[in-house]
């Protein structure tokens, strides 16, 4: 069998696979192929609720794309623009932008109120964001139909099941992980079902479950939070006005989000709770539901008057202490899972795409060897420290807002009360959110 051979292989086609490859391919001369074990056709459409406050879901596959499922994702404004610098065109993306973000504990004086024009070196004027709210699906959709006119070779579905590393690549055997389509004989369907590859680098961006990651033999942490988020969109009675909430709760913090829709009444709601209560909080009906919610969050937007179905996932970090190796980096949560409360997650992985093409644009050769030493070793210095000082600061904040004890709840208001009066670490504080470093 004829082995193909690329300069890169990306592991993973979800949102940071796909942004990596039409990164990587506008910006060098690199041969790239993506392989994805999910078909292209196993993209959620968002969760949507019209105006009658009726609730209409779509899915065009019998299993979604992790990656591509009915959650948003806030994008830091450096995240959206750094999308840019890479050539993807954001433009045709329904978008909300950001523009406050309001942080406050329940039945406490503790809050914080972080504006645009607080951010340091931000436009002093009212197009100033902060970031944006893009629903996956969407966002899914616009990445393959980019990959589809580049230059990148988009395997699905298949998967990774062998490796074998050498000095200067490494061999890949997929298999296609899905034989529907194939009515042939039997040895037309062997020749169909796998596929060599050979790669002078590999990209893992597979998500916090990568297989290929075992198969490097790259070793991960994981710290269960024993938390699950509940996810659901939400109509307002008032309109958002740009604004996020995020609102510390006996029952876990709860993030609503601002989504760009007819009326801008829509929220996207992240509701994090111990995983016994997120069951029973899944469960309710929709008027019970809606009750508990408005009861721990408030009336900031009015009534909230409707929502989507719920789902829920549990919560976890996970860590890959050796994210760089021969021939082999990790990208996005294949590199580290972080828990949703400060919405860094996929920020960092656009950061894992930016390192790289630093390390890559700062070689003598042209095009250089993209898996060498030097450039994996390069990689690995460079992402170290912003990786560790966001996974500390996002598993403190988790452990700090979901404990109710008395002095950690006093502790918290103190420190939310000054920071809203202290204009300089506001300042800081609104140029982390935008994603300045």
């Amino acid at each position: 069998m004829t082995k193909q051979s690329y300069d890169i292989v990306i592991a993973g086609g979800g949102i940071v696979g796909c942004a990596a490859a039409l990164a990587l391919s506008n910006h060098t001369g690199y041969s790239i192929a993506v392989v994805e074990a999910f078909a292209q056709d196993t993209q959620a459409k968002p969760l949507e609720i019209s105006s009658n406050s009726k609730v209409k879901t779509s899915s065009t596959g019998n299993q979604t794309h992790p990656s591509f499922d009915t959650r948003v994702v806030a994008l830091a404004q450096e995240s959206y623009q750094q999308l840019l610098a890479f050539g993807i065109d954001m433009d045709t993306i329904t978008s909300c932008p950001i523009k406050h973000i309001h942080v406050s504990d329940r039945g406490h004086l503790g809050q914080v109120q972080l504006r645009a024009q607080n951010a340091i070196g931000a436009l002093n004027n009212d197009e100033a964001s902060m970031g944006h709210v893009v629903s996956l699906a969407d966002m899914g959709t616009h990445l393959l139909k980019l990959i589809e006119s580049s230059r990148v070779d988009y395997l699905s579905p298949f998967k990774i099941t062998e490796l074998e590393r050498g000095e200067s690549s490494t061999s890949l055997t997929l298999i296609n992980s899905s034989f529907e389509d194939f009515d042939n004989t039997p040895e037309q369907k062997a020749s169909k079902q796998t596929l060599l590859l050979e790669a002078k680098l590999v990209i893992v961006a597979e998500g916090a479950q990568s297989p290929t990651r075992g198969l490097f033999k790259l070793s991960h942490e994981v710290d269960a939070y024993q938390q699950s988020a509940i996810i659901a969109n939400v109509l307002c009675q008032r309109p958002h006005h740009n604004r996020a909430f995020e609102r510390f709760t006996s029952q876990g913090p709860i993030a609503l989000l601002p989504m760009q829709t007819e009326g801008g009444n829509q929220m996207s709601l992240v509701w994090t709770a111990q995983t016994e209560n997120a069951k029973q909080i899944t469960a309710l009906s929709d008027k019970a539901f809606l009750l508990e919610l408005q009861g721990l969050f408030g009336d900031k937007l009015g009534k909230i008057v409707a929502t989507s179905p719920r789902h829920s996932y549990p919560l976890m970090l996970v860590k890959t202490p050796i994210f760089a190796s021969h021939r082999v980096i990790c990208m996005g949560n294949a590199a580290q899972s972080l828990h949703p409360i400060a919405g860094q997650g996929f920020n960092l992985g656009v950061r894992d795409i930016d390192g790289y093409l630093q390390c890559i644009q700062k070689q003598d050769a042209i095009p250089p060897d993209p898996g060498t030493f030097e450039i994996t070793h390069s990689y690995k210095q460079l992402r170290e420290k912003d990786k560790s000082s966001v996974i500390q600061a996002t598993d403190g904040l988790v452990r700090i807002f979901s404990n109710q004890h008395f002095p950690f709840v006093v502790g918290r208001n103190i420190s939310l009360f000054a920071l809203n009066h202290a204009p300089v670490f506001k300042d800081k504080l609104a140029s982390f959110a935008m994603g300045k470093r």
